[in-house]
């Protein structure tokens, strides 16, 4: 078959795919792929192969058709072709199908080619989920010995049989010695499998750590994170000073990868250090229970002290901000550093105050330090500073978070609630609404707001500015909630709120003020 005809059917196969996935026409249109899957070139066959694939269940009277050709590829001359079989027959749910299923499957374990008994070991664990038991007589115990280390690493990742632990110490310390020749994918597959071998000896652990070490210093960031995996479920089995080299020698990788200046990298690093940071905490206490926490904060975070502006800089950029979380960042917070990381954090939100995802996230972390006692003076300090400047989106940024401070600091709270109250005016009608919300539930807290209260009353009620049914609502209830916590303050502004919206041309609200008027009542008759 020459290429340009090799093409045309390529072409073509894709817009047989195309329409299928489009208009779902599955009688008519998922036959033809099938038949397309007997088709000689293996461009068309990976098309068709794999749409079949997602597709399998839509049509299982015809399902005989596919498979048989199936059968005939799964001894096709090329491994590829051997290969995709695997991979698409597994998902073939049909009890006529299960004998070939477990004849393809078989042949492929036993294959001659490396990559072909790979996909075999994840067919088989597929079909184990898809099939129930009907293979369970294929043991792949046997293929922990496999010559080929990414077969032996699939085999204890994937098996479900228990494995003697000396056959498994045998597989894992076969494939360390092979790890150096293998591709990065190869690497990263032995890693994983290595996570469920617990080395019996200290020693053991020691030296596959030693093997491991170059791969820290690898260009490629997902073999980085994979060997800071094994780093760290291995620190956590030492104790003393040997756990806290690790833990530096982690940190360290961390922060040398957190200098690159590639954004993809940069960010790989970040989510591994977020998602592992419990873990690292919790070893660190487990690994000294007879040092105080402070004195092994400070042995095993000083690099995170040394270097937080790396930290603390990525809050520049908003496509880091969902990956730094205030985990992290606590981390790299001592008495000692306080002030400049505030400084920076401080000279940040100046800069950034217009982006809100940076604005939000800064804010984030001020509020969170505030919670530390050691912290609390200098952090409110710099959030008072920053209600006091003239941004209104750094205002915005606090009326999202007002709510959730209150829960567990009624001091900090109550400071930053006059602040912002006084500022009402620079509000747009959103942030109004918030505010609102805020003054509905927290009023009793603050007697000294029934001032502004009115202010905002006359200021929405006053017809000079265009306000919406759901603003003139929420007030009615903020002013309802207010009234009821202290009467003698808010009576006349209640009054005022009832008479102007009675007169409004909406039956939501006429409806609302005749709820309001009724629990008032009733709470002044009791």
């Amino acid at each position: 078959m020459d290429l340009s005809q090799k093409l045309k059917d390529r072409d073509y196969a894709r817009q047989l795919c195309g329409n299928l996935q489009m208009n779902k026409n599955y009688q008519q249109l998922l036959p033809k792929v099938m038949q397309l899957m007997a088709h000689p070139d293996i461009g068309v066959k990976r098309i068709t192969y794999s749409t079949y694939a997602k597709h399998s269940d839509k049509v299982p009277s015809e399902a005989l058709l596919a498979v048989n050709t199936m059968l005939k590829d799964s001894c096709h001359q090329s491994p590829l072709v051997r290969a995709l079989v695997l991979n698409t027959i597994c998902y073939i749910k049909q009890e006529t199908t299960s004998g070939i299923l477990h004849r393809i499957i078989s042949a492929g374990l036993k294959d001659s080619s490396a990559y072909v008994r790979r996909h075999a070991i994840i067919a088989k664990h597929c079909s184990d989920k898809v099939q129930g038991a009907e293979l369970q007589d294929i043991v792949l115990t046997p293929y922990i010995d496999d010559p080929d280390p990414l077969v032996s690493s699939l085999t204890l990742l994937t098996s479900s049989e228990s494995v003697e632990n000396q056959k498994h110490t045998s597989a894992c310390l076969k494939m360390l010695n092979k790890i150096n020749s293998l591709t990065v994918e190869g690497k990263i597959a032995v890693l994983s499998s290595l996570k469920t071998y617990v080395p019996p000896s200290g020693e053991q652990m020691l030296n596959i750590l030693n093997v491991l070490d170059p791969m820290l210093d690898s260009e490629k960031v997902s073999l980085v994170t994979a060997t800071l995996d094994i780093f760290l479920l291995y620190s956590i089995k030492f104790e003393g000073e040997l756990a806290a080299d690790l833990h530096l020698r982690i940190l360290n990788c961390c922060l040398s990868f957190l200098r690159s200046s590639d954004p993809s990298v940069v960010y790989c690093i970040l989510l591994w250090m977020e998602e592992n940071l419990q873990k690292y905490l919790s070893s660190r206490k487990e690994t000294t229970s007879n040092v105080s926490g402070d004195q092994k904060s400070d042995v095993n975070c000083k690099p995170l002290f040394d270097n937080y502006h790396l930290l603390f800089g990525k809050l520049n950029d908003p496509a880091y901000l969902s990956v730094i979380k205030l985990d992290t960042l606590r981390l790299c917070v001592t008495e000692d550093n306080i002030s400049s990381i505030l400084e920076d954090i401080q000279s940040v939100l100046q800069r950034k105050y217009k982006e809100s995802a940076v604005c939000d996230r800064i804010i984030a972390i001020l509020l969170d330090l505030s919670k530390d006692s050691k912290f609390t003076d200098q952090s409110k300090q710099i959030l008072t500073d920053l209600l006091n400047s003239t941004q209104v989106e750094i205002l915005t940024s606090f009326l999202k978070f007002l709510h959730s401070i209150s829960s567990y600091d009624d001091h900090i709270f109550e400071s930053l609630f006059k602040l912002v109250v006084v500022k009402w005016r620079q509000l747009s009608s959103s942030d109004l609404a918030v505010l609102l919300h805020l003054i509905a539930n927290f009023s009793h807290k603050q007697p000294e707001t029934a001032t502004y209260v009115t202010e905002i009353t006359k200021y929405l009620l006053g017809g000079t500015t265009p306000n919406s049914a759901g603003l003139k609502s929420l007030l009615l209830h903020s002013v309802t909630e207010c009234f009821i916590h202290q009467p003698a303050e808010y009576l006349e502004t209640f009054k005022q709120c009832v008479s102007a919206l009675e007169a409004e041309d909406d039956f939501i609200i006429q409806e609302q003020v005749k709820w309001c008027i009724g629990r008032v009542s009733k709470l002044l008759n009791n």
